[in-house]
């Protein structure tokens, strides 16, 4: 038995014209349609809306010519092709060869995304460190001998 469901599905995809839907489906379809009223007022909507996609079809075909004429389809292949010759045949503006580096670089400095931005922080706080730790460090005066200057002195940071 054909379920609802599956039956709104098919209609969908087939339309309305039972010839159209698989051989398997059609009986039980058209049971489905002898006892339910649901399914008959789904089939009706449907024929409405293959009606109505057979009027614009028509109409379109009244509009670019005879349906069965293939001078009047040649004449629309062209027409087409020459259309999208004609759009690609615009002059390209002149591109610039650095612009995508500028780009690149605008993005990286303007706009830095989370990792780019923790790299800087991290960056700029070892920096700060460093300057203030050898800020801090204080030299002893060099003594003119080469004697002195290999003989260990005491660092004045440990010695506090």
């Amino acid at each position: 038995m054909l379920t609802f469901r599956r039956f709104r599905a098919l209609a969908d995809s087939y339309g309305a014209d039972l010839r159209r839907w698989p051989e398997k489906a059609r009986g039980d379809a058209q049971a489905l349609l002898d006892v339910s009223a649901e399914a008959r007022a789904l089939l009706d909507e449907v024929r409405r809306l293959d009606q109505v996609i057979e009027e614009a079809s028509a109409r379109e075909d009244s509009v670019l010519g005879q349906a069965g004429d293939p001078a009047a389809a040649l004449a629309r292949l062209r027409a087409g092709v020459e259309a999208r010759i004609a759009s690609s045949a615009r002059p390209q503006p002149m591109r610039r060869p650095f612009a995508g580096l500028l780009a690149r670089v605008r993005e990286a400095v303007l706009l830095p995304d989370l990792r780019r931005a923790g790299v800087m922080a991290a960056g700029g706080i070892a920096l700060i460190a460093g300057l203030w730790v050898g800020g801090m460090h204080t030299t002893t005066p060099a003594a003119g001998t080469m004697l002195t200057l290999l003989q260990p002195a005491p660092l004045s940071v440990l010695a506090e």
